[in-house]
């Protein structure tokens, strides 16, 4: 049988587990000031910073390409290529 439903859920937390810095790794770790910084307010804060910014970018680009397939879409539509009443944008 396979793992169980709950150990396949994603954690409820705001970063994904492989992504938290954990105390055991932290522990073992042979460079701790490149891991240090994780670990205070101000890494959590940079972090998130860094997050926010790639999110933005991110976005910007998805409504950049919904954009582009909605105008090749209508595109397709004006030279009869796509059914009007099949294809949504």
């Amino acid at each position: 049988m396979g793992a169980p439903i709950t150990a396949c859920a994603p954690s409820s937390s705001a970063a994904p587990a492989e992504n938290r810095p954990k105390a055991q790794d932290f522990r073992r770790s042979n460079n701790k000031l490149a891991d240090a910084d994780l670990l205070t307010p101000e890494g959590i804060e940079q972090k998130t910073r860094i997050l926010a910014r790639f999110l933005k970018r991110k976005e910007a680009e998805y409504q950049a390409l919904q954009a582009e397939l909605e105008q090749l879409t209508a595109e397709a539509k004006a030279e009869g290529l796509l059914d009007p009443e099949s294809a949504k944008p």
